[in-house]
């Protein structure tokens, strides 16, 4: 194997209850690119993608943050990965941001 590679670890299992707070506040609306060959995401299932774009809209509190999340569950090796290449200014909560990303994606 070349130098660089070293596989990826899964988490530790962590059994029992578990209590999240979703707290609503700012939110930003974004569009992500993948970095590399649509093939590698879509494979064969939509014809010859050799051309094509694979985006992502969605919405975060911190896109960079979800964008970093997005890329840890890719392979380090990969040199693929997810950037931001668009985002929104803060909406005041998480409803008016979906409002937009669902326009967006309209």
């Amino acid at each position: 194997m070349e130098d660089g590679f070293s596989p990826s670890k899964g988490f530790p299992a962590a059994p029992g209850p578990r209590k999240v707070e979703m707290v609503d506040g700012q939110c930003k609306v974004y569009l992500m690119c993948w970095q590399g060959f649509a093939s590698g995401l879509l494979g064969d299932r939509f014809g010859d993608v050799s051309e094509a774009a694979v985006v992502k809209v969605g919405m975060s509190s911190d896109p960079a943050r979800r964008c970093a999340g997005l890329n840890k569950s890719i392979p380090p090796a990969s040199i693929d990965k997810w950037a931001v290449v668009a985002e929104s200014n803060p909406f005041p909560n998480v409803s008016a941001a979906a409002v937009a990303e669902q326009r967006l994606k309209d």
